[in-house]
């Protein structure tokens, strides 16, 4: 199988207590790194290999068409290290009116941070998920059925059966925002904190569709039929993975300081 090599960690000179450290974590990075979307009209089909995560809503929460994707990122090389500022991206797969209409729509999108310690337990996988598991039944803090199911997942302080998640923020994606276009899902104090609280070194994000508009004025989620995707670390067109860029201050302690005290550099690490 192809090595992936994934970049980590870029430091750009000597690091001395208190000072930041710039680091780049995709969904390509470590061992626990995974994407994927899940959808309700085959509630048991797993896309975890697929190129593309697409996420989709009809404006009701019985349509088939219905899909949710899930990010989880291997942040262990920040080794205790706190993250001070940071921003998710995304890569723009696919943007159009659907069926003949190619024409760039747009949208407007949630993004969720699965609890820290999400365990699995009544069918529903935890945290830990497996990218060539996951399902619409399955997938951690979803809505599986009923009111909700469309366009939002289970929120509040829950960590077992699979867990519930906090909302992180809104996002919008344009229709200046064409195939291979990076937009930014999110960034700001909601982020840092989500990611200061991990205590195992994974971070998974849940992303739903709210609404779409053609044109100007408020958006309309009745618009099922128009296509939003996103590329995976699976996509191999030539992209820019699923990406958290972070600003972090290493403690004195821990690992990373000791890295980057010891010279600066650019630290990789393999993927199978």
């Amino acid at each position: 199988m192809k090595k992936v090599h994934s970049i980590i960690l870029i430091s750009s000179s000597l690091i001395t207590a208190g000072t930041s450290a710039a680091v780049v974590i995709t969904t390509a990075t470590g061992v626990n790194g995974a994407d994927s979307f899940v959808q309700l009209g085959t509630a048991g089909t797993n896309y975890g290999g697929g190129a593309d995560l697409t996420v989709k809503y009809g404006g009701n929460d019985t349509s088939g068409t219905i899909r949710k994707g899930y990010f989880r990122f291997d942040v262990a090389s920040l080794m205790g290290a706190s993250v001070t500022n940071g921003s998710l991206s995304l890569t723009v797969g696919i943007n159009n009116g659907g069926s003949t209409n190619t024409t760039p729509q747009n949208f407007t999108l949630n993004l969720y941070g699965l609890n820290d310690g999400a365990t699995a337990g009544g069918g529903i996988l935890g945290e830990d998920w497996d990218e060539t598991l996951i399902t619409w039944d399955n997938g951690p803090a979803n809505v599986v059925s009923g009111a909700g199911a469309g366009n939002s997942v289970k929120t509040g302080p829950d960590t077992a059966n699979g867990g519930a998640a906090t909302l992180i923020g809104s996002f919008e994606v344009t229709a200046a925002d064409s195939t291979g276009s990076i937009v930014l899902a999110a960034s700001g104090s909601n982020l840092v904190d989500f990611l200061n609280a991990d205590t195992n070194d994974q971070v998974t994000f849940i992303i739903t569709r709210t609404g779409w508009t053609s044109g100007g004025g408020l958006p309309n989620p009745s618009q099922g039929g128009s296509n939003l995707t996103f590329r995976t670390k699976e996509n191999t067109s030539g992209h820019e993975f699923p990406t958290l860029n972070l600003d972090v201050v290493p403690e004195p302690s821990s690992g990373l300081f000791v890295l980057l005290s010891g010279g600066a550099g650019l630290l990789r690490r393999k993927r199978a």
